[in-house]
């Protein structure tokens, strides 16, 4: 849009002067910002691309319902563009390469990996594209040692989030007890954060001894896998902390299969089929990290950066413990 508007710009210039006054000309355009505003053809509105890690996931879904709120509020159009997997890391370094192409005015994204996505989103900025980050931080040493500027991001405290479910789930231990985290993806900042923030609250409990910790892909099916694992190798784990909601649905799951009754847990995000889960015996809490709100701030932020407004650096979100007590006993 920029090369047709400079284009139609000389041209004008060309007929009134024979573009005489080319110094003239250079310090026009040394003027404009460098963001640019790309006009979609059809609605008349600014594009701002959403790129979360994938949609299936209750916790995405619900971020791009925020998106879509906020398109209607902002006057925007919005696109939607995810990789197949929560893991894909080169695919979604692709989605981020095609919208460069696409010159799309402003990119919000949910990076699979915190370092990975750096160098592309780099670029993004370089071709003066808005990015803003949600959810997952990129990693801001790594962002400094390629010179990529800081982005607005819009996240959670996750290993206060951790420390608030991992300390539910041990806070009324009295007796010696082993327990077990089931990580996201190593390589995502949120898994190392939710990870440092449970370890911290079980070492606040004398009678709590970590046996394993192993990662789960934020996937159901492997943190069913991962479950297996723990409790064959520990069959004595009692309570055990998971770092999304998804993947305590996938423990139950698996608990359920080979009827452990004993083992507690507790997750992360306060999706709606972990809240409908949540009981006093089981599965006994979780914490609300507000993804709904993630998806509408991030998408306000880009409107605000590309009409020149401030928005700050990082956003935390307020986290909510809610337990089997708040959502009501089942049956």
């Amino acid at each position: 849009m920029k090369k047709i508007l400079q284009a139609l710009f000389c041209f004008l210039i060309l007929s009134l002067s024979a573009c005489s006054a080319a110094s003239n000309q250079e310090s026009l355009f040394i003027a404009t910002p460098e963001i640019h505003i790309q006009i979609d053809s059809k609605s008349n509105k600014p594009v701002i691309a959403l790129v979360p890690k994938v949609t299936a996931n209750p916790i995405f879904a619900a971020l791009e319902q925020g998106a879509r709120q906020a398109e209607t509020d902002f006057d925007i159009k919005l696109v939607v563009r995810t990789p197949a997997q929560d893991t894909s890391v080169d695919q979604q370094i692709q989605i981020v390469e095609d919208l460069i192409l696409e010159e799309v005015d402003a990119i919000v994204i949910t990076p699979i990996d915190s370092k990975e996505l750096i160098p592309v989103l780099k670029k993004a900025q370089e071709a003066g594209i808005v990015v803003v980050v949600a959810v997952t931080r990129l990693d801001a040493s790594w962002m400094a040692e390629l010179g990529m500027d800081p982005v607005p991001t819009i996240t959670t405290d996750d290993e206060l989030a951790a420390y608030l479910s991992a300390g539910y789930l041990v806070k009324d231990i009295s007796q010696p007890a082993k327990a077990a985290i089931i990580e996201g993806n190593i390589g995502a900042a949120n898994t190392s954060a939710r990870t440092i923030g449970a370890k911290r609250a079980f070492s606040e409990n004398p009678n709590i001894t970590l046996v394993s910790t192993i990662p789960a892909n934020w996937r159901i099916d492997d943190a069913y896998t991962a479950m297996q694992t723990v409790l064959r190798a520990y069959p004595s784990v009692s309570l055990v902390f998971v770092e999304s909601d998804l993947m305590a649905l996938g423990v139950l799951e698996y608990l359920k299969d080979v009827h452990r009754t004993d083992v507690k847990l507790t997750g992360i995000n306060g999706i709606p089929q972990a809240l409908e889960a949540l009981d006093a015996k089981n599965f006994l809490a979780t914490v609300d990290t507000k993804s709904f709100e993630q998806g509408y701030l991030a998408v306000e932020y880009a409107v605000k950066k590309l009409r020149g407004e401030d928005v700050p650096l990082e956003t935390l979100m307020d986290l909510d413990l809610v337990t089997a007590a708040d959502v009501g006993e089942k049956p």
